[in-house]
């Protein structure tokens, strides 16, 4: 039947399970495929027949988590990207396979942006190891705390390319961080006066996490030892008609 799986109190879609619950700390994939379409991949690449999809193509997958092993391959052969896997540590983290296709690739102990199935920002994350594929859908396995584990969909990866634009307001590249870093600008708010990193209209929503992940595999320091600098509200352009029509009649012309 249908059950809404929690980590914590944080509670994943609803989906078809059997026996999730039964094995907490044991590695094993979650479906997140909850319409009826014409696919099957994940039935027929299992090598322990633990996922049944059944006679009508059109069923959602059932996992018989009793049969699973936790080899990944259903994840990686997933059109759809709609499995990923799953596991809760003994130090209260969770392990999570994400599928991934892009470029440029992560590493073993690099950080990378986790965020949720909207796109959105949940946390900073380390990559605990990768799984290749020969089919390019791969697996990078990220630790994440357990309450924003449930919540974590997808992970952006800070690019390796040296002219590549980290904070697009003030045009500062991957290189010009690299070079201030190894001149002794080895805190954000340093860089911040030195590049203006974080200074523009978006307040450093983009620029702040990447400009930390570079800072932390520069010098070694773990990016959750690292200060984040000061949060500032963000500047929003405003019309002279906004103003204008805002005036107090009262006041002196």
């Amino acid at each position: 039947g249908r059950l809404g799986i929690r980590v914590k109190g944080s509670p994943f879609a609803k989906r078809q399970t059997s026996g999730f619950d039964k094995y907490v700390g044991k590695l094993r994939p979650i479906i997140e495929c909850l319409e009826a379409i014409p696919c099957n991949p994940c039935e027929t690449s299992c090598p322990f027949g633990a996922i049944t999809v059944g006679k009508n193509i059109n069923n959602i997958p059932v996992i018989d988590y009793s049969k699973c092993s936790g080899c990944g391959i259903c994840a990686t052969s997933c059109p759809g990207l709609a499995i990923f896997m799953f596991k809760e540590n003994e130090d209260g983290t969770c392990s999570i396979g994400i599928p991934y296709e892009f470029l440029p690739f992560p590493s073993k102990g690099e950080y990378v942006t986790a965020r949720g199935r909207n796109g959105e920002f949940l946390c900073s994350a380390r990559v605990e190891r990768v799984t290749r594929s020969p089919n390019n859908t791969n697996l990078v396995y990220i630790n994440v705390s357990a309450g924003a584990a449930s919540d974590v969909r997808s992970i952006l990866v800070t690019s390796e390319d040296a002219k590549a634009i980290v904070c697009r307001c003030e045009e500062v590249s991957v290189d010009q961080i690299r070079k201030a870093i190894k001149e002794g600008y080895t805190d954000f708010e340093e860089l911040r006066r030195y590049l203006r990193i974080s200074m523009g209209p978006c307040g450093g929503r983009t620029c702040r996490l990447n400009t930390l992940m570079i800072l932390s595999k520069e010098t070694g320091i773990p990016i959750e030892k690292l200060s984040p600098g000061i949060f500032r509200p963000p500047a929003v352009p405003v019309s002279f008609r906004a103003i204008a029509e805002s005036r107090d009649d009262d006041c002196e012309e």
